[in-house]
């Protein structure tokens, strides 16, 4: 008999109990007479979840049990490819049984009637009743497995094993069986000695899929996961597979995140990684079959998928449907998620012009929501420039990144001359898959080219088509570990090829390097006389070394921590030559008469406030302008941290200086959405108090971190910002939402 296995999970909702609702009869006996329900009566758990389909056909049956009578919903997701999010596809009804064991049948489509058992990698069935969720995933078997006495192990696609500590998991166990009788067979789990079983009968030829429910381990790490199939007290195969247990990285308080996940719907991955925001890659805020948009306490609704996100801290985004005018709208969806999700990404589509269909989608998400992100699509670069050329509708230019960071170069010139003012949002992870060093490398190498955040793609931390997680993974959690929070300051000057990037966090410095060639050694000397702390990022992880001053540099980055703050400001000289080119560039495009000598706090006020003049009375000008105020800030940026290293400054100082910046923004966003109206949407005015906004973050942070030098400096310049941007917004025109 040959038996195929398969080892896959899915997340285990914790099972929560609903009281039943109140009867409009009156009672037959006194209240107090009556028993209290059971919470099993209330919420009556599921067990036993499984799926049986026989190779070739395009029919699954879902079986399980409730301890109680009661009706349930049996829902139906297809994942396309490996790594790939789940997509609905059907919800069937089932009516309560007495016996408390229940069926349904899945025909194999879609809500449309489209077959998609045939064409899907894998299939997650979810099971809800009574307020409880199950869940199982499984592989279709397509193919008959003749060849008896023969075993085949496999691992089907999936998310990403990734877990918190302590969190329940779902192990799906998929066999086959090929003899001429029916089978019994008997699967038991082991995973970090937490064990669990299940038993389902087969008929001949048929596969088989069980949930079996385990608990993740308190210890992070990699998480070895075992299955074990017998039949008639002999075991027939086994397989094993692996997952990752890793809790969510730690963040600097008050920082603004400057990562994210696109393309995988696991939550853990994505606080695994520190992601502060969350694309999931699927219309979430849709189900099949169902009406308007509406509260709903279902486990499995659009409303807990983001209350779960929102408990996590992260900002979730939401995929639009096309076309735009589908019921549910985008407008429902925008409304009805308003203030709890972060933003809306349109899809490209599979015709027509998307620049056209991207202004039209990012109207839409506006006239509900102004403070809501719309994004569009991650494209390749050069797709991504011709459009930022164009004038971008969206809030932040997001396109496939590369390694060196050369592409936002790219981008960044194409959005300085048609879409002033929007972020550059890198895409990284995909087609080519990352390891722990690639990952810490260029994340590094693309936030010193100037982009605004980073977002990993999350097939792209996948170690293969298997689904299983990559040791990216850790390189993606010690990246945002580092640096949210940290402003960067510049690479040192280290000769040959040696990249030795520096950013400013805490009061110190903290050094990711590298080098192209041959190894090299760079003088890191600690803080305040301490010793700092060294680290090396491999393909396969992370290691400790011990502190040294003279720190070795090889192709594997090397992070160096707790350094002295006066390499802070050897690297800031040399990025601000940097900076200062590009802002004198953007003047000169502006009209903006630039200094050539010295250049400090009085002179960016100065030429600040030439900007905003000239923009009230140079309409032709504006789009320039704005460029040009975003390079200047940029200065400014270097500059506040230079003050911040050679200053020192007190709790009280920085605490006032934040409250001054608190009412600036306040009295800058005022006249904002008061000239805006309902209809209206002023994008420079937009563009500069989001630039505003960033520095109140950045100040807000070094704050909380104690490094009360730069939060003054930073929340001054914050400050200045936007007293100057009144201006603009007293001269920009309204925007028509109703004609975009």
């Amino acid at each position: 008999m040959r038996v195929l296995i398969a080892v896959c999970f899915s997340f285990l909702l914790p099972i929560s109990c609903v009281a039943a609702p109140k009867s409009k009869q009156p009672a037959k006996l006194p209240a107090r007479s009556q028993p209290a329900p059971r919470a099993s009566q209330a919420a009556p758990p599921i067990g036993n979840l499984a799926a049986v389909q026989k190779p070739g056909s395009e029919s699954v049956r879902v079986l399980f049990d409730l301890a109680r009578p009661s009706a349930a919903v049996v829902r139906i997701l297809t994942r396309p490819e490996a790594g790939a999010p789940d997509r609905p596809a059907k919800t069937i009804q089932v009516q309560p049984n007495a016996s408390g064991h229940c069926e349904a049948l899945w025909d194999g489509t879609d809500e449309s009637g489209q077959h998609v058992l045939g064409t899907a990698a894998a299939v997650t069935v979810r099971v809800i009743a009574g307020g409880n969720t199950a869940s199982l995933v499984f592989k279709p078997c397509r193919h008959s497995h003749g060849g008896a006495q023969q075993t085949a192990l496999i691992i089907p696609q999936l998310n990403g094993n990734v877990f918190k500590p302590g969190e329940a998991m779902n192990v799906g166990v998929q066999f086959h069986n090929s003899a001429s009788s029916s089978r019994d067979f008997q699967v038991s789990c082991s995973a970090a000695g937490s064990t669990a079983s299940a038993s389902l009968r087969l008929a001949p030829q048929e596969c088989g899929a069980v949930s079996v429910p385990l608990k993740a381990p308190s210890a992070p790490g990699p998480l070895k996961v075992t299955a074990t199939v017998a039949s008639a007290g002999k075991q027939i195969a086994q397989a094993t597979t692996t997952a990752f247990v890793m809790p969510p990285a730690p963040l600097a308080k008050g920082a603004e995140p400057i990562f994210g996940l696109i393309g995988t719907d696991n939550l853990a991955l994505a606080q695994a990684i520190g992601a502060g925001v969350w694309i999931s890659g699927k219309p979430w805020w849709m189900l099949p079959g169902e009406g308007p948009l509406r509260q709903s306490a279902d486990p499995d609704s659009p409303d807990a998928f983001v209350n779960s996100a929102s408990k996590s801290g992260i900002s979730l985004v939401g995929v639009a449907s096309m076309p735009l005018d589908a019921s549910p709208g985008l407008r429902d969806a925008v409304s009805h998620f308003i203030r709890r999700v972060g933003g809306w990404l349109l899809p490209t589509p599979t015709d027509g012009d998307y620049t056209e269909a991207l202004r039209r989608f990012y109207a839409a998400v506006k006239a509900v929501h102004k403070d809501a992100w719309a994004f569009m699509n991650p494209l390749p670069a050069p797709q991504c420039a011709d459009i930022a050329k164009q004038g971008a509708a969206t809030d932040a230019i997001v396109f496939e990144g590369d390694a060196d960071g050369r592409r936002v170069d790219e981008v960044a010139s194409a959005r300085d001359f048609g879409s002033p003012g929007r972020e550059l949002w890198v895409v990284l992870g995909n087609p080519a898959k990352l390891n722990a060093a690639e990952a810490l490398r260029s994340a590094v190498a693309n936030i010193a080219h100037g982009a605004d955040r980073i977002l990993w793609n999350g097939t792209g931390l996948l170690a293969d088509d298997s689904g299983t997680p990559s040791p990216a993974l850790f390189g993606c959690a010690l990246a945002a570990q580092l640096l949210t929070g940290a402003e960067y300051a510049g690479c040192l000057d280290s000769g040959g090829q040696v990249h030795a990037h520096v950013f400013h966090k805490g009061g110190s410095s903290i050094v990711v390097a590298w080098s192209e060639s041959a190894s090299a050694s760079i003088d890191l000397p600690g803080a305040g006389g301490k010793s700092t702390s060294v680290k090396q990022v491999t393909p396969a992880g992370v290691q400790t070394l011990p502190s040294k001053r003279s720190v070795s540099v090889g192709s594997h980055p090397i992070v160096v921590e707790g350094v002295s703050a006066s390499v802070t400001s050897k690297a800031a000289s040399s990025e601000m030559k940097a900076r200062f080119g590009r802002a004198s560039a953007a003047a000169a495009e502006a009209g903006i008469p630039f200094p050539t000598g010295d250049f400090g706090d009085e002179q960016v006020s100065e030429l600040l406030s030439l900007a905003v003049d000239k923009y009230t009375s140079d309409e032709s000008s504006r789009g320039k302008l704005v460029t040009f105020i975003c390079r200047l800030e940029q200065v400014a940026d270097l500059l506040a941290l230079r003050k911040a290293v050679a200053s020192q400054s007190s709790e009280t100082a920085s605490r006032r200086a934040l409250d001054v910046l608190n009412h600036a923004i306040a009295d800058l966003r005022a006249p904002i959405v008061l000239k805006e109206g309902s209809k209206g949407f002023l994008p420079h005015a937009r563009a500069l108090l989001r630039q505003v906004e960033k520095r109140a973050s950045a100040a807000l942070a070094a704050y909380k971190q104690g490094d009360h030098s730069l939060a003054e400096a930073k929340a001054n310049q914050a400050t200045a910002l936007a007293k100057a941007v009144l201006k603009v917004v007293s001269a920009e025109p309204v925007m028509d939402l109703s004609q975009p």
